[in-house]
């Protein structure tokens, strides 16, 4: 997928500003499910297949409010994806709220993940209900 193929689904303009999402995934099919989920929240999907992309998405989209990213992808993967999000961030733009949606459950991968800036840890296959209730908590007010 390349930067002009982006996906920008979304309700409504009104919405779409309020709250805005990036799913990093390089399985179109589990983008594919987050994103039927996702899109119920009346939000704006943005779509990465790896972290390259995904930086590429952030640079060009600054009022993303929340990521939802995958560990295990080509190109750069989600860690590193975090520590360059983590440098890139100042006291003028604050990190944006990543949640990790993998199938990595190792221990040490969930402490580094916690020490560059996940927010959360969620295990795949995740169920609807689980991410609608985490994404709900970063929805702006």
């Amino acid at each position: 997928m390349n930067k002009d193929s982006e996906w920008e689904i979304g309700a409504s303009p009104t919405a779409a500003k309020k709250f805005k999402i990036l799913l990093v995934d390089d399985s179109p099919f589990v983008r594919a499910q987050v994103r039927d989920v996702v899109i119920t929240q009346q939000a704006t999907v943005l779509e990465a297949e790896d972290g390259i992309q995904a930086l590429e998405v952030v640079e060009k989209h600054p009022d993303i409010n929340l990521i939802l990213c995958d560990i295990n992808m080509p190109k750069m993967d989600g860690l590193a994806f975090l520590k360059v999000l983590s440098q890139r961030s100042t006291p003028e733009k604050p990190r944006i709220p990543v949640i990790m949606l993998t199938t990595e459950n190792m221990l040490d991968k969930v402490v580094q993940g916690k020490k560059l800036g996940a927010v959360a840890w969620v295990i795949k296959p995740m169920s609807a209900p689980d991410i609608l209730r985490l994404i709900d908590k970063f929805k702006p007010a």
